[in-house]
C-alpha cells in the first residue's frame, strides 16, 4: 500500500504529480491549492508575529510589573502565555503608576527645596531684625544716658552758680546735696588722653568748628605737632570719636563739588565742654552756614 499523504504539502504535491485523484479539474484545482497553500503560510506568519510580540510584551511585564507575574504563577495560571492585551493593560497601568510616582518624588523635592529656602529667608530676617533691634535699644541708652549727663551737669552747673552767689553776698557755702561732677566726667578726667582731648573739645565748644582740616589746624598748632594729618593728630581724633565726644557727619558737596569732611561734638562732648568751661559750646559751624562757595 502507498504511502499516504499526511500534511498540506503533501496532498498538494501528490494531485500535481498525479498520484492521487481529484474530481475536480487540474486548472481549478491548482487555483484552489494555491489560494490555500498562500493562507497556510499567512497564517504561519501571523502566529510567528503573535508569539514575538506575545514573548517581548511578556518581557516588558516582567520589568514593570514582577510583582504580577510572580502572583499569577503563585495562582497557578501561566503569565508567559497572558494573552498580549492584557500585559498591554498590565504594563500601561505600572507606567501610569510610575509616572505619578515621579511626579510625586519631585513634588516633594521641590516642596523641601522651597522650606530649606523658606526657613533660610527666615533666619536672616530674624537675625536683622535682631540686630535692628540691639541697634536701637544701644541708641536709646546711649540718648538716655546722654540725657542723665546733661540733666547732671546743669544741676551741677546750677549749685555752681548758687554758690557763687552765696559766696558774693558773703554766705558761708555749705553742703549743696549736688555732686561735684558727673561719673563720666570724673572717669574722663582720670584718664590719660584728657588732656588733649580736652583741648579739642574746648577749641570746637568756643569756635563751633565743624571743617575737619581746619580743626586738625588748629590743634596741631595749639600742640607743637608739624603736620594736621599726623598719626598723632589722627589718633586724637579717632579717640574723640570712639569715646563718644565727637562724631563725623556728611554734607552734601559744595560749590566746589568735594563733600566736606565734618566733625562736631555729640551730647557728651557738649556737657563736657559745659563743665569744662561753665558755658554752653557754641553752634556748629555747619548748621549754621546755609551759603558757602568751597567745603575748605
Amino acid at each position: 500500500m502507498a504511502d499516504q499523504p499526511e500534511t498540506l504539502e503533501d496532498v498538494i504535491a501528490a494531485i500535481r504529480s498525479g498520484r492521487l485523484s481529484c474530481a475536480i479539474d487540474p486548472a481549478t484545482l491548482g487555483i484552489r491549492l494555491g489560494i490555500v497553500d498562500g493562507l497556510s503560510k499567512a497564517a504561519e506568519k501571523a502566529l510567528q508575529d503573535y508569539y514575538r510580540v506575545q514573548n517581548l510584551m511578556v518581557a516588558i511585564t516582567t520589568q514593570v510589573a514582577a510583582d504580577w507575574m510572580e502572583s499569577e504563577a503563585q495562582a497557578g495560571r501561566k503569565p508567559h502565555l497572558t494573552p498580549p492585551d492584557k500585559l498591554y493593560a498590565i504594563i500601561h497601568e505600572r507606567f501610569v503608576q510610575l509616572r505619578a510616582d515621579a511626579n510625586n518624588n519631585t513634588n516633594v523635592a521641590r516642596f523641601e527645596a522651597e522650606k530649606k529656602s523658606l526657613a533660610a529667608q527666615h533666619e536672616v530676617e530674624k537675625r536683622m531684625m535682631f540686630a535692628q533691634f540691639e541697634a536701637e535699644k544701644k541708641a536709646l541708652a546711649e540718648e538716655n544716658q546722654s540725657l542723665k549727663n546733661q540733666l547732671e551737669a546743669a544741676r551741677i552747673m546750677a549749685a555752681r552758680a548758687d554758690e557763687k552767689q552765696s559766696e558774693s553776698a558773703g554766705e558761708s557755702a555749705g553742703e549743696s546735696g549736688v555732686r561735684a561732677e558727673p561719673e563720666f566726667f570724673t572717669r574722663w578726667k582720670a584718664d590719660k588722653r584728657f588732656p588733649r582731648q580736652s583741648e579739642v573739645v574746648r577749641l570746637m565748644g568756643e569756635s563751633g568748628l565743624a571743617r575737619s582740616l581746619e580743626i586738625r589746624k588748629r590743634i596741631s598748632a595749639k600742640l607743637g605737632i608739624d603736620s594736621p594729618y599726623s598719626s598723632s593728630i589722627n589718633d586724637i581724633l579717632a579717640d574723640m570719636v570712639s569715646s563718644g565726644l565727637a562724631e563725623n557727619f556728611a554734607s552734601v558737596a559744595g560749590l566746589s563739588g568735594r563733600p566736606a569732611e565734618l566733625l562736631r561734638l555729640t551730647d557728651l562732648g557738649q556737657t563736657a565742654y559745659l563743665l569744662l568751661t561753665g558755658q554752653s559750646a557754641a553752634p556748629n559751624e555747619w548748621t549754621l552756614k546755609k551759603y558757602h562757595k568751597t567745603d575748605a
